[in-house]
């Protein structure tokens, strides 16, 4: 059954944002560019990030000196006690590419009447060049493409994982559109929580949830759902840029990743599959190459 919205959201009344995010395994050394950037690019919105008990106190108190919320979750099922309801039509092995959905999920139920729009967010291989809530989301939800070559034809994964969330039948009917990442999604709270309650509803009463899975419901949403306020972004638009099936990028002289206009992205996801543009934003974030080995080493070392 689909988890109700809450009561009386207006759309169009000027509220907080809000990102939600995960992170299990971590040391705060890993997900620096992600806090710094976020805040570099003037955006003030709340950031919760929900927290493995296997990430250590030094790194939680770091984040939370950087003003994030922590929600600690076990890593075992069913992860948080609140949730546990949530989580009774769902087998125990779910893996966290698919849980985290569903913390999202119960948080915005419970304080999505705050919010005025939500920003779903990967964390390690994310960073901000501008403020991700600069432009009006009106009451819509924002979806971004893979770069072109990434079909559901040149993709056999993701092909899997679309027929895994729906049939043979429905995913051949996609086989030539490009597939869109479910790494960052943005929108008002209304339209979040709708796609959430969808994801929700695909996970649930299943006899196995394997990883990926989250991605092939992500695009069954997409293409076979097709959600009133859906706005569906290509990658060469200037707002989040997925670089994972991409391999040229570009910089401006100010060391921005920009697209062939000379347009700054918004969010850069998945720049870590490029070496140098991984170590000139660890150099930017986290400092010299001695500064970070210096980082690690301290995080690793501390409780």
């Amino acid at each position: 059954m689909p988890v109700k919205r809450p009561p009386c959201l207006k759309p169009f009344v000027h509220k907080k944002n809000l990102i939600l995010t995960v992170m299990h395994g971590y040391d705060y050394p890993f997900v620096e560019p992600f806090i710094k950037s976020l805040r570099s690019s003037g955006c003030a919105a709340d950031l919760v990030i929900f927290i493995s008990d296997k990430v250590s106190k030094t790194t939680k108190r770091m984040l939370k000196k950087k003003g994030a919320v922590l929600i600690t979750y076990n890593s075992q099922y069913p992860f948080i006690e609140s949730c546990k309801g949530d989580f009774e039509n769902m087998v125990s092995t779910v893996t966290i590419n698919n849980y985290r959905f569903i913390f999202y999920l119960r948080y915005l139920v419970e304080n999505g009447k705050d919010y005025q729009n939500v920003m779903l967010t990967d964390i390690r291989d994310v960073i901000f060049q501008r403020n991700p809530f600069g432009e009006d989301l009106k009451d819509n939800i924002c979806f971004f493409l893979e770069d072109p070559v990434q079909t559901f034809s040149y993709s056999e994964l993701n092909y899997k994982w679309l027929t895994d969330a729906t049939d043979a039948c429905t995913a051949s009917k996609y086989v030539n559109d490009t597939v869109s990442c479910a790494g960052v999604t943005i929108g008002s709270v209304n339209r979040v929580i709708d796609y959430l309650n969808y994801i929700k509803g695909k996970l649930d009463f299943r006899a196995e949830l394997p990883w990926g899975l989250d991605q092939g419901i992500h695009n069954s949403y997409v293409y076979n759902i097709k959600p009133v306020g859906m706005v569906l972004y290509k990658n060469e638009q200037p707002f989040v840029y997925n670089m994972g099936a991409y391999q040229p990028y570009k910089l401006n002289s100010k060391n921005e990743v920009v697209n062939k206009e000379d347009q700054s992205y918004q969010i850069i996801h998945q720049y870590d599959r490029f070496g140098e543009l991984l170590e000139l934003m660890k150099s930017k974030y986290t400092g010299s190459r001695l500064v970070q080995k210096l980082k690690r080493a301290y995080f690793a070392l501390m409780p």
